[in-house]
């Protein structure tokens, strides 16, 4: 089973998700990077103590060990998905921010890999909000509502704060948007 949500997250976002998935899940840790300098990666508490773009997201509980795989120039890869939860996440390019994503790809019989999926999935849609709008990247006019984003309350608040602030699908130059209020 695939699922994956686009979001908008600032670090202070990405630091309240942390601390509600480990209010669930003690056990819980945030892999930064899916290329590791060991066979074993580096747990993080915290999704905003991650430098890479990429964090996985990994229930240590189900999966005390995670598999690697050895790379050519001496890093190790872990998996990205069925045995964590991979994160891309938004990023700031001055008064833009491109969106990330969550994603995860699991065997659906893997009842308890399900509910722990279940449960970020409504942690992060507790903490989000799909009230944006997509304007016109040239006159700035609203050309409609976009329910398929989600935006953090931090995210919301850094955009909020300049008119001249904008979102951006990740990968569209032309798909710029705002928050609805």
């Amino acid at each position: 089973m695939k699922k994956s949500l686009e979001i908008l997250f600032t670090r202070d976002d990405e630091r309240v998700l942390s601390e509600k998935i480990r209010a669930i899940y003690p056990d819980v840790a945030f892999i930064d990077d899916v290329y590791w300098p060991s066979p074993t990666p580096a747990a993080k508490a915290s999704i905003a103590e991650c430098d890479s773009r990429f964090v996985l997201i990994w229930n240590r509980e189900m999966f005390p060990i995670l598999p690697s795989l050895p790379r050519r120039d001496g890093t190790f890869h872990g998996p990205q998905s069925g045995m964590v939860l991979q994160l891309i996440r938004s990023t700031g390019t001055g008064e833009e921010m491109l969106s990330g994503s969550l994603g995860v790809g699991f065997d659906p019989s893997d009842v308890r890999m399900k509910v722990f999926v279940e449960d970020i999935w409504k942690i992060v849609k507790e903490l989000t909000h799909n009230e944006l709008v997509q304007i016109s990247p040239d006159t700035r006019e609203v050309v409609g509502p976009r329910t398929d984003i989600l935006l953090g309350d931090d995210a919301r608040a850094w955009c909020n704060e300049k008119p001249e602030r904008v979102f951006r699908f990740f990968n569209s130059r032309r798909i710029v948007m705002r928050p609805s209020n």
